[in-house]
């Protein structure tokens, strides 16, 4: 019996984890938490625009806006982003997924995470489509999806470049 609790905490078995790795997978964690909470506020957010936008259109002083081709736009673009946030939420524990397999050293992790990445990528194109339509060009249509779509394929590119340490 003492030699199984030896050697389950025998420091020679285990394989070490590489300090990049850990840094990936640390700065992953925290992405994946600051993304959910991004994603549960703007759900919110989302919520609270809808509501504004009905009290406008039901508002008996101003002009029947439901032939207004930018504001049919605007209620896409609003829907669109209501299904998006709830899709993030599920790319979150995907991705964390991933990150937490990859922590473990289980190459697997990485195929997780990469298809979690490139759903990312592609929820954000129609986003940025949608979104050009209804609002003008600047941070919130152009610039914050660049910055989204860069650092994931960055984190993959940069987890693939140590692919080579993680096993089974």
């Amino acid at each position: 019996m003492a030699d199984i609790l030896d050697n389950d905490f025998d420091a020679s078995d285990r394989r070490k984890r590489p300090a990049f790795i850990t840094v990936l997978c640390i700065l992953s964690f925290i992405g994946c938490g600051l993304f959910l909470l991004f994603a549960l506020y703007g759900i919110s957010s989302v919520n609270e625009q809808k509501k504004a936008l009905a009290q406008v259109i039901n508002n008996p002083y101003m002009p029947d806006f439901g032939t207004n081709e930018p504001f049919k736009m605007l209620v896409n673009y609003l829907n669109w982003l209501l299904i998006s946030y709830c899709v993030y939420i599920a790319n979150v524990a995907v991705c964390l997924t991933g990150a937490i397999l990859m922590w473990k050293l289980r190459r697997r992790g990485y195929f997780i995470y990469l298809a979690g990445q490139i759903l990312l990528v592609l929820l954000l194109i129609p986003g940025v489509i949608l979104a050009n339509g209804a609002m003008p060009l600047g941070y919130q249509t152009l610039i914050v999806p660049g910055i989204v779509a860069a650092a994931a394929i960055g984190f993959t590119v940069l987890y693939a470049i140590h692919l080579k340490h993680l096993h089974r």
